[in-house]
């Protein structure tokens, strides 16, 4: 789990971040996101019903992309960013996701 403080929550937050026409895409995740006020930045994670039926599934996948952005969170600069998972997501293993994600956030250092 992330800390509270490294945590995107608020609706309107949210809406800030996918009103911004900043984003990355590989072939399983999309990155929006936006710069912010704070003094660190702030992660959310969207994986839909499209995605996967099963919640476990689901819910691995979030687990795993919180542990990966984990080790990233410190090097991030202020921005909000929410990371989409894509359908593609299911046909990869932690090691493909990992290289994938790591891809997409060095892009935005």
């Amino acid at each position: 789990m992330l800390h509270k403080q490294y945590r995107l929550r608020l609706k309107k937050d949210f809406q800030n971040v996918f009103q911004s026409k900043k984003s990355l895409k590989s072939s399983c995740l999309l990155i929006k996101y936006t710069s912010n006020d704070l003094t660190n930045p702030r992660i959310a994670f969207v994986v839909s019903n499209k995605v996967n039926k099963l919640a476990t599934k689901r819910n691995y996948i979030k687990r795993v992309l919180r542990n990966i952005s984990k080790e990233h969170i410190s090097l991030l600069p202020n921005i909000d960013m929410v990371i989409i998972a894509l359908k593609e997501i299911n046909t990869k293993t932690y090691i493909q996701i990992k290289q994938e994600l790591d891809t997409l956030l060095n892009k935005i250092k």
